[in-house]
């Protein structure tokens, strides 16, 4: 009876054995599944083989099996959170984590998909902003790949936090072709932001330029430069002092530079500060070296419209002052508004932007009180029929 229970445990436990070991692929059936293209299947039993059997051949079997995965995911345009998921599970296999072609492979998918889930910008997911974060978070050899921070950042602008955003490009603009990324709007834009962030920081001017230029390589900070020059001419106060802030510290801006960008924030309304004061005196000197205003006066006169909104304001007295100050300093430019607003209102000479000059009746208001205003000019003005 004994000897009968025993044999009956022995042929329990060998098919128990059986049905376990059935479930283990071998590396024969790898080599099978390899063979028929069953991509999915390999993968999931890769890890069956015991690792002191996982040689070359098996390697390179995996490698080949991860990038046809994701192959024949992009050709037939199978964009799902289950497939990017997968790829996710993948890049963190010991065995694929220093791939270079899975890694370029699954960076290729990532960003088709993340530009599917962001194809139209005011329907965005929250779930693909946060895989798109995680995505990045999850990408090995981030100096290697900042192309793909780069792009990924460029797919959905302005709906990063920025911290986000700076963490994407941050590898890109800090490479050695920094300033192919450096001069593309979406990233310029957090750039700015970013180096309004380091100045608000109060640090001194020393610690301020070392900060910079850790941050943007030599060749971002070459394609950054223009796009500060042109933020020199924005109405915006902010990012004003902010670009003129980074190309002080930078040393790259000239002195006929100053002079004209200096006027320009007088001329466009300014209000108190450190760059305040600095305008104010730059101007002063201007005023006794009549070459440095016939330089300037050559930029202003290309403008159109004339920056104008020094001659408005809600402060009367202020805005007279300011007025008395254009006057003493270049009243070559009090002369050339009074003209072509003159020219405008009279319908002399070509106009296609329109009125040149927004603030002629306000700024008439103050030029007809002058001392040194061109008599002829105010003439004209008062001359014209008043409705």
């Amino acid at each position: 009876m004994g000897h009968k229970y025993l044999v009956l445990a022995f042929v329990f436990f060998t098919f128990l054995m059986g049905n376990a070991s059935a479930g283990i692929y071998s590396m024969k059936d790898l080599e099978a599944l390899e063979n028929a293209g069953q991509y999915k299947e390999f993968l999931d039993h890769a890890f069956d083989i015991r690792p002191a059997e996982r040689d070359k051949h098996w390697q390179a079997m995996l490698s080949a099996m991860a990038v046809q995965y994701i192959s024949e995911a992009i050709k037939r345009k199978d964009y799902s959170e289950r497939i990017l998921a997968y790829i996710e599970y993948l890049i963190t296999w010991q065995g694929l984590k220093n791939d270079e072609f899975f890694e370029s492979k699954r960076n290729d998918y990532g960003l088709k998909f993340f530009a599917q889930c962001a194809k139209n910008l005011e329907t965005v997911q929250p779930s693909c902003k946060q895989s798109l974060v995680n995505f990045w978070v999850n990408t090995p050899n981030k100096v290697k790949n900042h192309d793909v921070g780069i792009n990924l950042a460029m797919l959905i602008p302005g709906l990063l936090e920025h911290e986000e955003a700076w963490n994407l490009i941050q590898a890109g603009v800090q490479s050695n072709i920094g300033e192919i990324y450096c001069a593309k709007a979406p990233i310029l834009k957090i750039i700015f932001v970013q180096l309004d962030r380091m100045i608000l920081t109060e640090k001194s001017d020393d610690e301020l330029r070392v900060n910079i230029k850790m941050a943007l390589s030599p060749d971002c900070r070459n394609g950054l430069i223009p796009a500060l020059k042109t933020a020199l001419r924005s109405r915006d106060p902010n990012l004003f002092e902010t670009a003129f802030k980074v190309l002080t510290l930078l040393d790259t801006i000239t002195a006929k530079e100053k002079d004209l960008f200096y006027t320009l924030y007088i001329l466009r309304g300014p209000h108190n500060g450190v760059i305040f004061n600095e305008a104010w005196n730059t101007m002063e000197a201007m005023g006794q070296n009549f070459s440095r205003r016939v330089n300037v006066m050559g930029e202003l006169a290309k403008l159109d419209p004339l920056p104008d909104g020094v001659f408005q304001g809600l402060d009367a007295k202020r805005t007279q002052v300011l007025m008395d100050f254009v006057a003493k300093t270049l009243p070559e430019y009090l002369e050339h508004y009074a003209r072509t607003c003159l020219n405008y209102l009279d319908g002399r000479g070509e106009f296609p932007n329109g009125n040149p000059t927004v603030a002629c009746h306000d700024f008439f208001k103050m030029y007809l009180s002058l001392s040194h205003a061109n008599a002829a000019l105010n003439k004209r003005y008062l001359a014209r029929p008043k409705f």
